[in-house]
């Protein structure tokens, strides 16, 4: 309730949770301040605020609000400048004017930094296994200046890149080694790598003879009971024969896989 001079009247002026921040209790509510509340306005138990100050001091808890906003989200990740104040500008009760302050007082504190948050992202794309075209390209979405890109090391491409290929193998092992190189390198492309790495990594995949022999065999005698439903004889078995080539298996492998299926109807192929 406001006091009987017209103002309201302060209960208490304690220190915050964190160093450099306060709490202000006052007839009618409460704020959070920082440092800089105390030095513009004397505050003590007891004080009674004109409407004047007290809008003051709501425009500084404002502004105080933001900041520790923006804190709360760098301690929980990494964030560009400009991902910083989108976030804070579409957070809820945070004035324009306020989450801009709050980014400059971060970066004349060395707490957000554009070309730190780039740096970390290159240092990060090993264990991501992605490659600096995504980064990059990640960087660029967050608006980080281009110019702050430069000279920064990018010299484990080749490493990493066969690093990701050695995840992504288990999941093609079944895979003939055409089909095999074609997903790899599709994979590797989505992951950023540029094309003279994925090329040189894809030298290296070789080929799992037995998961692939036991895929032909799948897949040959699903693709020869969904084609016998339209095709017969001879016909049937090219049919056959040209969707498993497709599937990227080997002419000969394919060949033999067929008439071992055919041989009861006595329709070699």
């Amino acid at each position: 309730m406001p006091s009987k001079k017209g103002g309201s009247r302060v209960i208490a002026f304690v220190p915050g949770k964190r160093k450099g921040t306060y709490r202000l209790i006052y007839e009618g509510g409460t704020m959070a301040l920082g440092e800089e509340a105390a030095t513009e306005i004397p505050l003590y138990a007891g004080k009674v605020l004109s409407e004047a100050e007290l809008r003051k001091l709501k425009g500084l808890a404002a502004s105080e609000k933001a900041y520790e906003k923006a804190l709360s989200c760098l301690a929980r990740g990494s964030y560009s400048e400009h991902a910083l104040l989108e976030k804070l500008m579409n957070g809820k009760g945070i004035r324009p004017k306020d989450a801009r302050e709050a980014v400059k007082r971060l970066k004349e504190a060395s707490l957000l930094d554009d070309r730190k948050y780039a740096e970390e992202a290159f240092e990060n794309a090993s264990l991501r296994l992605v490659g600096r075209r995504k980064v990059a390209q990640e960087l660029k979405d967050a608006a980080v200046d281009p110019s702050l890109l430069t000279g920064l090391d990018t010299e484990r491409e080749d490493e990493t890149c066969r690093e990701a290929l050695r995840a992504i193998e288990p999941r093609l092992s079944s895979l003939p080694l055409k089909k095999k190189r074609e997903k790899a390198y599709e994979a590797l492309l989505r992951r950023g790598f540029e094309e003279h790495c994925i090329l040189s990594s894809l030298e290296d995949l070789g080929e799992d003879t037995e998961k692939v022999a036991a895929s032909l065999r799948r897949d040959a005698l699903l693709v020869y009971q969904r084609m016998a439903r339209k095709y017969n004889g001879r016909e049937l078995l090219y049919a056959v024969y040209q969707a498993l080539i497709r599937k990227g298996y080997r002419a000969d492998e394919a060949r033999k896989e067929i008439n071992q299926l055919a041989n009861a109807a006595h329709q070699g192929y």
